[in-house]
This record gives structure tokens, C-alpha cells and sequence, in this order.
């Protein structure tokens, strides 16, 4: 982990590859997350524990996580952690067809423990190609998925298949459903071509022939997603990005609803093309960006809340 302070100087590196405490694997920590405090939480996928450190980077402590879940998506106010898995991307795939890997979701007490499921929900759509001894995996174009995220005290696991916002408490009982009318419209074959030409616009003549004539008999999604992404902010308001089919993404910006902890809409933002989002705080949004050589910036914008 490297840490920063607010103005972007490199403020030191903390644990390092290993097996030892407060170390991570080879993927590095999958997450990191504030922690109760003034301490951090991180995550290892693989060996499937978390690590706390405190604001200077001094390890505090890690502890395993129960079967099946290896990764923290998010630390609730009380201390509760809020952890997912994921099955194997293929699993289940005999052939060639469309791919949508189960996820579990629970919560946790502060040291790992079992406390609450939130049950399974199904991951994005992929296309597996699978034959004699090749395997091929694809993103689905237009591809749906189940999106997370902490509102305040609440959870949030919702698949995008529809505009509906399902928030649950620490216990996992269903606290909040937030619904919006929203049209679903289904992909044409023209905006799976567009699609197509655009993502193996830079490949050689090779790569994208034998992508393409994978592709040729992929079955089109049903609908397009119905929202995009969701993050919960450090105010306790939820955003949400509208997802935008290809006839009205065209240099357009990224659309954000964003709903207070009642579920009610209190505004509109518009964020930098391109910025994935870290953290959203009381007057800043910290993300980074990648210019074309797949250079990452982390870039901190200035966030004014006017009014209510």
C-alpha cells in the first residue's frame, strides 16, 4: 500500500509481498477500506485474510476469514465487515454459453466471525468459448451484474437488471427498497457490432478475426443494465450512475443520482470522463484516471455540496 496526503506527496509504502504479518500475496490487497477510527482494513484474496493497520502504517493485527468468503467490500460504522466470493468464472460451463458466476455475500463481526448472510446473487454475464482443449473467456457486451456498496449504516446488493436499490442492515434483514421508473430497452445486433469494432479497434488483423469469429453466434443480453455504478459517500448518501445505451453515450459524461438514507433524490452530478471513483468525502471525489499508455493517475477533484 502506498499512502498520500491531501495535496498527492508519496507519504511512505506499506507491507510488502509475504506470508507474514500484515504482508500480502503475490495480487497484492484486493481492498482497502477505512476502517473504525483512524485505522485501515485491507483485504487478500488469496490467502484470504484481513490486515488492520493504523494511520501510520503500523500492523495491528490480521485474522483469517470463514469459508467461502475471501475479500472485504466495506467496514460498517459499528465495526461489521461486509465480505463477498466469487465462484469460478467457468464453473459449471460445459461448451460454449454465456457465464454468470454465483456471489455470496455476508457480514462479519470486527474479527471475521460469522454474523449475518445476505445470500447469493449472480455475478456479471461473460461468454465462454469452450472447445478441445481451448477455453476463451469474453466480457458480454452490455453485460449485468450485482453492484455493491455501504449507504450509511445500510448494505447494498443489487443486481442492474432493473432500477431497483436493495439496501439491507447489519443484521441482513431488508431495511429499504428504492424503486425508479426506468424504460429497459434491449441491444440491437447494429450496437453489438459498434460494440464489437470499437473494443478490437486496436488489435492486429489476427486478433480480431478470431475474437470476432468467436463472437459470431454469442447470444445478445436481454436488456441493457439499468444503472451503471453505485458508491456510497463518507456523508451517507448514495450515488448512483445512470447507465447510458450507445446512441447517448457519445461523448457524454457520467450522470450520478444521488439519494439521501431515506431513499429521496437530493441532486444531479456530473464527474470526469474516465475517473474511477475511490472515495467520495464531505468535499472531494478521489479517483484515478489512465492516460493511453495505461499510466495510472490518482486524481483528487474538488466536490462543492450546494444547498440541501
Amino acid at each position: 500500500m502506498r499512502a498520500f496526503d491531501a495535496s498527492g506527496v508519496h507519504q511512505g509504502s506499506w507491507g510488502g509481498q509475504g506470508d507474514g504479518p500484515g504482508e500480502f500475496s503475490t495480487a497484492g490487497p484486493s481492498a482497502v477500506e477505512p476502517w473504525p477510527g483512524d485505522s485501515i482494513g485491507t483485504s487478500d484474496a488469496i490467502a484470504t485474510r484481513v490486515s488492520v493497520f493504523d494511520a501510520n502504517g503500523a500492523h495491528g493485527r490480521t485474522f483469517v476469514l470463514e469459508a467461502p468468503y475471501y475479500r472485504l467490500r466495506g467496514v460498517l460504522p459499528d465495526g461489521k465487515l461486509f465480505l463477498g466470493n466469487g465462484t469460478t468464472l467457468a464453473a459449471g460451463v460445459v461448451g460454449t454459453g454465456v457465464v454468470r458466476r454465483d456471489i455470496v455475500y455476508g457480514i462479519a463481526r470486527p474479527d471475521g466471525g460469522l454474523h449475518a448472510t445476505l445470500g447469493t446473487h449472480e455475478g456479471s454475464e461473460w461468454y465462454v468459448v469452450s472447445e478441445d482443449e481451448r477455453m476463451t473467456v469474453y466480457a458480454q457486451p452490455f453485460a449485468r451484474s450485482t453492484l455493491t456498496a455501504l449507504w450509511a449504516d445500510l448494505i447494498v446488493v443489487s443486481p442492474n437488471d432493473r432500477y431497483e436499490i436493495r439496501a439491507h442492515g447489519g443484521d441482513g434483514t431488508l431495511m429499504r427498497i428504492v424503486r425508479r421508473d426506468h424504460d429497459l430497452r434491449s441491444p440491437t445486433a447494429a450496437d453489438v457490432e459498434d460494440h464489437l469494432f470499437r473494443e478490437y479497434a486496436d488489435a492486429s488483423q489476427e486478433e480480431r478475426a478470431a475474437a470476432l469469429a468467436d463472437l459470431r453466434d454469442m447470444p445478445r443480453v436481454e436488456t441493457f443494465p439499468a444503472f451503471r455504478r453505485i458508491v456510497g459517500d463518507r456523508l451517507g448518501f448514495l450515488w448512483v450512475e445512470e447507465y447510458l445505451p450507445p446512441d447517448e453515450s457519445d461523448g457524454a459524461v457520467p450522470l450520478w443520482t444521488v439519494y439521501d438514507v431515506d431513499g429521496r433524490v437530493r441532486g444531479l452530478v456530473t464527474t470526469p470522463p474516465d475517473l474511477r471513483i475511490f472515495e467520495i468525502g464531505a468535499d472531494y471525489i478521489l479517483g484515478s484516471t489512465a492516460d493511453e499508455f495505461g499510466l495510472e493517475y490518482v486524481q483528487l477533484w474538488t466536490l462543492d455540496r450546494v444547498g440541501t
